[in-house]
């Protein structure tokens, strides 16, 4: 007969009585406990194997327990250090991430709510940032806060690089329990729009032609130092050029077309081929902010690399 509350997901019996018409009294002292039932069942049917069947099954309960507490011990542990580290730091973009590591470890042990002075350290350095916001959106949403959880929310639709789905329902939700018709409808014709738009970005970066228009790269120095460092040990390639294709859609989402040009001997023989070997083995390797095709030289999409080697500045140092 305890009340129905917020963390429920099921009615209680008062409830579910008066939606059938009936009436409950209401019962302010729960009724006494009976006398446990002698003998017990596990001492009718174990009986004199009772004895070792409890000592097997408590030396089962100390194992697993003990794995486990030592487990939540080591992360509560890490979690204490990470904060105490944290707690006076400078907040750059690496310890953001630690930040978010904290968040996550934090609503492990104790709960989503104790998480939030730490998100709102991370959105003070970055306000867009979009695993804070849907996370505290989703605090704000449990304390009534629907107002503050729908300026994070729509932050998070505002950024190209979150995906609209999850902020999408959260804020369809916000708006269908307020009753705020008009704000759901132009929030559905959004979404479509993004779908749409995600259909036709998949669809632009699916594939590379040399009917595409290209233009030079967007990478800063620091982003293509990694790359540089492991191209400079390829000694079988003469030439490296780098481009991204032009998109019309979600330009931010980037696609780089890097193009190997092998070293040959004699009049260029074998430049195509330790052009597509050093490919092959690359590719794998290469990490940059975005979709990345690897086009040898003299393969078979040797037009694409004639187009990207004659785009301005395409052209990596060895």
């Amino acid at each position: 007969l305890i009340p129905t509350g917020n963390s429920d997901t099921h009615p209680c019996l008062a409830d579910r009585s008066r939606a059938v018409g009936a009436v409950l009294e209401t019962v302010t002292t729960p009724p006494a406990v009976p006398p446990p039932a002698e003998p017990s069942a596990a001492e009718f049917f174990l009986g004199q194997d009772l004895a070792a069947a409890r000592a097997a099954v408590n030396a089962l309960w100390q194992k697993n327990a003990a794995i486990a507490w030592s487990a939540r011990h080591h992360a509560a542990a890490d979690h204490a250090r990470g904060a105490a580290m944290l707690e006076d730091s400078v907040i750059d973009a690496g310890s953001v991430e630690r930040l978010c590591d904290e968040v996550r470890n934090t609503t492990r042990l104790h709960g989503l709510k104790t998480a939030r002075p730490l998100l709102e350290r991370i959105l003070d350095r970055n306000r867009d940032h979009i695993f804070a916001n849907l996370t505290l959106a989703e605090l704000l949403i449990e304390t009534g806060e629907t107002g503050s959880a729908e300026a994070c929310l729509l932050r998070v639709l505002a950024n190209p690089a979150a995906d609209p789905d999850a902020p999408g329902h959260m804020l369809h939700d916000i708006y269908r329990r307020a009753g705020r018709h008009e704000e759901l409808v132009a929030l559905q014709a959004r979404l479509d729009r993004e779908d749409h738009s995600r259909e036709a970005a998949a669809k632009e970066r699916s594939s590379v032609t040399a009917a595409d228009s290209f233009k030079q790269h967007t990478l800063a120095d620091a982003e293509l130092l990694p790359l540089w460092e492991l191209l400079r040990g390829e000694s079988e390639l003469r030439r490296v050029t780098l481009a991204e294709k032009v998109l019309h859609h979600q330009p931010s989402k980037r696609l780089f077309v890097l193009c190997l040009h092998g070293r040959g001997g004699k009049f260029g023989m074998g430049a195509a081929s330790r052009a597509a070997d050093a490919a092959r083995r690359l590719t794998p390797r290469i990490r940059l902010p975005g979709r990345l095709l690897v086009v040898a030289a003299g393969g078979p999409l040797g037009a694409v690399a004639r187009k990207i080697d004659r785009v301005p500045e395409s052209e990596l140092g060895l």
